[in-house]
Protein backbone atom coordinates (compact mmCIF):
# COMPACT_ATOMS: atom_id res chain seq x y z
CA UNK A 1 0.00 0.00 0.00
CA UNK A 2 2.75 2.36 0.69
CA UNK A 3 4.23 1.67 -2.81
CA UNK A 4 1.37 2.20 -4.14
CA UNK A 5 0.71 5.69 -2.60
CA UNK A 6 4.04 6.79 -3.61
CA UNK A 7 3.67 5.84 -7.07
CA UNK A 8 0.68 7.75 -7.02
CA UNK A 9 2.57 10.94 -5.67
CA UNK A 10 5.43 10.33 -7.87
CA UNK A 11 2.84 11.09 -10.98
CA UNK A 12 2.48 14.49 -9.54
CA UNK A 13 6.03 14.94 -9.05
CA UNK A 14 6.51 14.39 -12.77
CA UNK A 15 3.50 16.30 -13.67
CA UNK A 16 5.39 19.24 -11.30
CA UNK A 17 8.95 18.92 -12.88
CA UNK A 18 7.58 18.69 -16.83
CA UNK A 19 5.75 21.95 -15.79
CA UNK A 20 8.69 23.72 -14.44
CA UNK A 21 10.73 22.29 -17.54
CA UNK A 22 8.13 24.00 -18.90
CA UNK A 23 9.00 27.62 -17.60
CA UNK A 24 5.24 27.27 -16.07
CA UNK A 25 4.96 29.69 -12.99
CA UNK A 26 4.60 29.22 -9.46
CA UNK A 27 1.12 30.38 -8.63
CA UNK A 28 0.54 28.35 -12.37
CA UNK A 29 1.70 25.28 -11.45
CA UNK A 30 0.05 25.35 -7.60
CA UNK A 31 -3.62 26.07 -9.40
CA UNK A 32 -2.88 23.37 -11.79
CA UNK A 33 -1.75 20.47 -9.56
CA UNK A 34 -4.83 22.06 -7.43
CA UNK A 35 -6.97 21.16 -9.92
CA UNK A 36 -6.01 17.92 -10.80
CA UNK A 37 -5.72 16.57 -7.45
CA UNK A 38 -9.30 17.91 -6.92
CA UNK A 39 -10.48 16.26 -10.40
CA UNK A 40 -8.65 13.05 -9.53
CA UNK A 41 -10.53 12.51 -6.65
CA UNK A 42 -14.04 13.77 -7.46
CA UNK A 43 -14.08 11.96 -10.50
CA UNK A 44 -12.39 8.45 -10.75
CA UNK A 45 -15.44 6.92 -9.11
CA UNK A 46 -17.77 8.20 -11.57
CA UNK A 47 -15.36 7.47 -14.39
CA UNK A 48 -14.77 3.74 -13.36
CA UNK A 49 -18.53 3.57 -13.27
CA UNK A 50 -18.80 4.43 -16.86
CA UNK A 51 -15.83 2.14 -18.17
CA UNK A 52 -17.12 -0.79 -16.26
CA UNK A 53 -20.91 -0.11 -17.10
CA UNK A 54 -22.16 0.23 -13.59
CA UNK A 55 -25.55 1.30 -12.49
CA UNK A 56 -26.53 2.38 -9.28
CA UNK A 57 -29.36 0.27 -7.66
CA UNK A 58 -31.22 1.18 -4.55
CA UNK A 59 -32.92 -1.08 -2.31
CA UNK A 60 -36.02 -1.03 -3.56
CA UNK A 61 -34.90 -2.48 -7.42
CA UNK A 62 -32.67 -5.63 -5.78
CA UNK A 63 -34.28 -6.05 -2.35
CA UNK A 64 -32.69 -9.34 -1.81
CA UNK A 65 -28.80 -8.42 -3.05
CA UNK A 66 -29.27 -5.06 -0.73
CA UNK A 67 -30.47 -7.39 2.29
CA UNK A 68 -27.32 -9.57 2.07
CA UNK A 69 -24.50 -6.61 1.48
CA UNK A 70 -26.49 -5.58 4.72
CA UNK A 71 -26.24 -9.15 6.41
CA UNK A 72 -22.11 -9.22 5.80
CA UNK A 73 -21.92 -5.09 6.85
CA UNK A 74 -23.72 -6.50 10.14
CA UNK A 75 -21.51 -8.90 10.86
CA UNK A 76 -18.52 -7.35 9.97
CA UNK A 77 -20.04 -4.18 12.10
CA UNK A 78 -19.01 -1.83 8.82
CA UNK A 79 -21.56 1.39 7.32
CA UNK A 80 -23.75 -0.33 4.59
CA UNK A 81 -22.17 0.22 0.88
CA UNK A 82 -23.22 1.32 -1.85
CA UNK A 83 -24.28 -1.42 -4.49
CA UNK A 84 -23.85 -1.18 -8.36
CA UNK A 85 -25.04 -3.72 -10.96
CA UNK A 86 -22.86 -4.17 -14.43
CA UNK A 87 -24.91 -5.90 -17.27
CA UNK A 88 -23.31 -8.52 -18.25
CA UNK A 89 -23.41 -12.27 -18.23
CA UNK A 90 -19.17 -12.44 -17.10
CA UNK A 91 -19.65 -13.78 -13.19
CA UNK A 92 -17.50 -10.79 -11.41
CA UNK A 93 -16.82 -8.48 -8.50
CA UNK A 94 -15.78 -5.09 -8.45
CA UNK A 95 -15.03 -2.37 -5.22
CA UNK A 96 -14.77 1.34 -6.21
CA UNK A 97 -13.96 4.03 -3.63
CA UNK A 98 -12.85 7.44 -2.79
CA UNK A 99 -12.76 6.77 0.77
CA UNK A 100 -13.59 3.99 3.14
CA UNK A 101 -16.44 5.78 4.22
CA UNK A 102 -17.93 6.30 0.16
CA UNK A 103 -17.59 2.76 -1.21
CA UNK A 104 -19.26 1.02 -3.69
CA UNK A 105 -19.45 -2.78 -4.72
CA UNK A 106 -20.73 -3.58 -8.25
CA UNK A 107 -21.72 -6.75 -9.35
CA UNK A 108 -22.53 -8.35 -12.04
CA UNK A 109 -25.62 -9.90 -13.21
CA UNK A 110 -24.02 -12.76 -13.95
CA UNK A 111 -22.47 -13.29 -10.59
CA UNK A 112 -25.83 -12.84 -9.09
CA UNK A 113 -26.99 -16.10 -11.78
CA UNK A 114 -23.94 -18.04 -11.00
CA UNK A 115 -24.22 -17.97 -7.24
CA UNK A 116 -26.20 -19.17 -4.37
CA UNK A 117 -27.12 -16.74 -0.95
CA UNK A 118 -24.21 -18.63 0.76
CA UNK A 119 -21.31 -17.94 -1.74
CA UNK A 120 -22.56 -14.44 -2.91
CA UNK A 121 -22.49 -13.49 1.09
CA UNK A 122 -18.57 -14.58 1.03
CA UNK A 123 -17.77 -12.58 -1.89
CA UNK A 124 -19.81 -9.27 -0.42
CA UNK A 125 -17.81 -9.92 2.42
CA UNK A 126 -14.68 -10.48 -0.01
CA UNK A 127 -15.38 -6.99 -1.72
CA UNK A 128 -15.89 -5.66 2.14
CA UNK A 129 -12.71 -6.19 3.07
CA UNK A 130 -11.65 -4.51 0.57
CA UNK A 131 -13.36 -0.93 1.30
CA UNK A 132 -12.45 -1.76 5.63
CA UNK A 133 -8.88 -2.25 4.55
CA UNK A 134 -8.56 0.34 2.88
CA UNK A 135 -6.64 -0.97 -0.45
CA UNK A 136 -9.79 0.06 -2.51
CA UNK A 137 -9.34 3.50 -1.97
CA UNK A 138 -5.17 2.83 -3.26
CA UNK A 139 -6.26 0.71 -6.01
CA UNK A 140 -9.43 3.00 -7.24
CA UNK A 141 -7.71 6.14 -7.36
CA UNK A 142 -4.30 4.39 -9.19
CA UNK A 143 -7.04 2.89 -11.75
CA UNK A 144 -8.13 6.01 -13.19
CA UNK A 145 -5.70 6.18 -15.98
CA UNK A 146 -7.13 2.53 -17.09
CA UNK A 147 -10.64 4.10 -17.06
CA UNK A 148 -9.73 6.54 -19.14
CA UNK A 149 -7.92 4.28 -21.47
CA UNK A 150 -11.44 2.17 -21.58
CA UNK A 151 -13.11 5.26 -22.23
CA UNK A 152 -10.84 5.75 -25.04
CA UNK A 153 -11.27 2.92 -26.70
CA UNK A 154 -15.01 2.86 -26.65
CA UNK A 155 -14.80 6.56 -27.44
CA UNK A 156 -13.20 5.87 -30.67
CA UNK A 157 -15.42 2.76 -31.38
CA UNK A 158 -18.48 4.97 -31.47
CA UNK A 159 -16.78 7.60 -34.26
CA UNK A 160 -17.37 7.04 -37.79
CA UNK A 161 -14.33 5.06 -39.94
CA UNK A 162 -13.05 5.53 -42.64
CA UNK A 163 -14.21 3.40 -45.41
CA UNK A 164 -12.62 0.17 -45.66
CA UNK A 165 -10.86 0.58 -42.36
CA UNK A 166 -11.22 -2.13 -40.13
CA UNK A 167 -13.01 -1.92 -37.14
CA UNK A 168 -9.77 -1.39 -35.09
CA UNK A 169 -8.78 1.42 -32.83
CA UNK A 170 -6.33 4.31 -34.39
CA UNK A 171 -2.87 4.10 -34.63
CA UNK A 172 -2.61 6.96 -31.84
CA UNK A 173 -5.78 5.64 -29.69
CA UNK A 174 -3.66 2.50 -29.15
CA UNK A 175 -0.66 4.13 -28.07
CA UNK A 176 -1.92 6.56 -25.85
CA UNK A 177 -4.42 4.31 -24.06
CA UNK A 178 -1.34 1.57 -23.91
CA UNK A 179 0.45 4.44 -22.16
CA UNK A 180 -2.11 5.27 -19.44
CA UNK A 181 -2.83 1.40 -19.06
CA UNK A 182 0.53 1.01 -18.29
CA UNK A 183 0.44 3.99 -15.77
CA UNK A 184 -2.27 2.44 -13.69
CA UNK A 185 -0.58 -0.86 -14.15
CA UNK A 186 2.56 -0.13 -12.70
CA UNK A 187 1.14 2.02 -10.22
CA UNK A 188 -1.46 -0.91 -8.72
CA UNK A 189 0.61 -4.23 -9.57
CA UNK A 190 2.37 -4.22 -6.61
CA UNK A 191 -0.77 -4.04 -4.26
CA UNK A 192 -3.03 -6.11 -6.44
CA UNK A 193 -2.07 -10.13 -5.67
CA UNK A 194 -1.89 -9.40 -2.53
CA UNK A 195 -4.95 -7.65 -1.33
CA UNK A 196 -6.56 -10.48 -2.95
CA UNK A 197 -5.45 -13.06 -0.35
CA UNK A 198 -6.09 -10.77 2.26
CA UNK A 199 -9.32 -10.21 1.38
CA UNK A 200 -9.72 -14.15 0.89
CA UNK A 201 -8.62 -14.56 4.41
CA UNK A 202 -10.68 -12.14 6.05
CA UNK A 203 -14.04 -13.13 4.07
CA UNK A 204 -13.35 -16.75 5.16
CA UNK A 205 -12.61 -15.56 8.75
CA UNK A 206 -15.67 -13.20 8.91
CA UNK A 207 -17.66 -16.41 8.26
CA UNK A 208 -16.46 -18.30 10.96
CA UNK A 209 -14.62 -20.96 8.87
CA UNK A 210 -17.49 -21.67 6.10
CA UNK A 211 -15.95 -23.14 2.65
CA UNK A 212 -18.90 -20.82 0.82
CA UNK A 213 -15.38 -18.74 0.28
CA UNK A 214 -13.89 -21.03 -1.92
CA UNK A 215 -16.78 -22.75 -3.10
CA UNK A 216 -17.59 -19.18 -4.58
CA UNK A 217 -14.08 -18.48 -6.07
CA UNK A 218 -14.14 -22.21 -7.35
CA UNK A 219 -17.43 -21.18 -9.37
CA UNK A 220 -16.31 -18.28 -10.53
CA UNK A 221 -12.81 -19.55 -12.21
CA UNK A 222 -14.78 -22.23 -13.70
CA UNK A 223 -17.49 -20.33 -15.64
CA UNK A 224 -14.80 -18.07 -16.75
CA UNK A 225 -11.90 -20.53 -18.23
CA UNK A 226 -15.51 -21.67 -20.10
CA UNK A 227 -15.58 -17.92 -21.87
CA UNK A 228 -13.83 -18.16 -25.41
CA UNK A 229 -12.09 -15.11 -26.68
CA UNK A 230 -15.00 -12.29 -27.73
CA UNK A 231 -16.63 -13.20 -24.46
CA UNK A 232 -13.31 -12.34 -22.68
CA UNK A 233 -12.86 -9.46 -25.00
CA UNK A 234 -16.37 -7.97 -24.17
CA UNK A 235 -15.15 -7.40 -20.53
CA UNK A 236 -13.21 -3.92 -19.40
CA UNK A 237 -10.26 -5.43 -19.28
CA UNK A 238 -8.45 -2.69 -18.30
CA UNK A 239 -9.75 -2.34 -15.09
CA UNK A 240 -9.29 -6.15 -14.24
CA UNK A 241 -7.07 -5.03 -11.28
CA UNK A 242 -10.61 -3.97 -9.67
CA UNK A 243 -12.23 -7.32 -9.63
CA UNK A 244 -12.46 -10.65 -7.52
CA UNK A 245 -11.24 -12.49 -10.85
CA UNK A 246 -9.43 -11.84 -13.89
CA UNK A 247 -11.02 -12.09 -16.90
CA UNK A 248 -8.50 -11.13 -19.28
CA UNK A 249 -8.07 -11.40 -22.86
CA UNK A 250 -5.72 -14.39 -24.70
CA UNK A 251 -2.17 -12.90 -25.03
CA UNK A 252 -2.30 -9.91 -23.22
CA UNK A 253 0.04 -7.93 -20.41
CA UNK A 254 -2.02 -8.78 -17.78
CA UNK A 255 -1.78 -12.33 -18.77
CA UNK A 256 2.37 -12.56 -18.54
CA UNK A 257 2.40 -10.31 -15.51
CA UNK A 258 -1.09 -10.96 -13.62
CA UNK A 259 -2.62 -9.04 -11.26
CA UNK A 260 -4.19 -11.80 -9.51
CA UNK A 261 -2.77 -14.84 -7.52
CA UNK A 262 -3.40 -18.17 -9.36
CA UNK A 263 -7.01 -19.41 -8.11
CA UNK A 264 -5.38 -22.89 -7.24
CA UNK A 265 -3.08 -20.44 -4.92
CA UNK A 266 -6.02 -19.03 -3.55
CA UNK A 267 -8.12 -21.91 -2.35
CA UNK A 268 -5.32 -23.86 -1.31
CA UNK A 269 -4.43 -20.60 1.33
CA UNK A 270 -7.81 -20.42 2.07
CA UNK A 271 -8.07 -24.60 3.20
CA UNK A 272 -4.81 -24.23 5.26
CA UNK A 273 -6.06 -20.97 7.29
CA UNK A 274 -9.38 -23.57 7.60
CA UNK A 275 -6.74 -26.56 8.98
CA UNK A 276 -4.99 -23.73 11.07
CA UNK A 277 -8.03 -21.66 13.08
CA UNK A 278 -11.10 -24.09 12.81
CA UNK A 279 -10.07 -27.66 12.05
CA UNK A 280 -11.10 -29.64 15.41
CA UNK A 281 -7.81 -30.28 17.96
Amino acid sequence: MAYTALMLAAIYVLIITLLVACGVGVVAIAVTIAVLVVAHYLGTERMIFSALGAQPIGPGQMPELHAAMERVCVLADRPMVRLALIDSEVPNAFTVARSPLNATVCVTRGLLDLLEDRELDAILAHELAHVASRNAVLVTLGSVWAAMAALLVALDNRLPHRPGREQQPWTAVVVLSGLLFVVSYVTTQALSRHRQLAADRAAFLLLRGSESMGAALAMIGEAVDQLDEDGRRAVCGELTVLSIVPVDAPRTVATIFPTHPPLALRLDRLAAVGRELFSPV
